[in-house]
């Protein structure tokens, strides 16, 4: 993803979240890319993607209105889906 950039990444912001923990914290460095963490508890620092996150989640139970997913693996497939194209997240029941 970093040369498909049209500028070279110098420092990410993240959360104090587990998936930015060690192997992360160990890739970006190997890549000579600093990273800072926000406050805990604190998502206002972060509000782009907070509020990426929040429109995704939106969207994607939007489609589902009232539908109930039995198979969690299903489930997780579309979520997944949605997760890697924003703005095309469909479900089998929403078709």
């Amino acid at each position: 993803m970093l040369q498909r950039l049209p500028f070279q990444v110098e420092v990410i912001q993240i959360d104090n979240g587990a998936e930015f923990q060690s192997a992360f914290q160990w890739h970006v460095l190997d890549k000579g890319i600093a990273h800072t963490y926000i406050k805990p508890r604190t998502p206002r620092l972060n509000g782009k993607t907070e509020r990426s996150h929040r429109i995704g989640a939106e969207e994607f139970y939007r489609l589902l209105d009232g539908v109930v997913i039995d198979d969690a693996e299903v489930f997780n497939d579309k979520l997944r889906e949605c997760s890697k194209a924003p703005g095309s997240c469909t479900v089998p029941y929403a078709r």
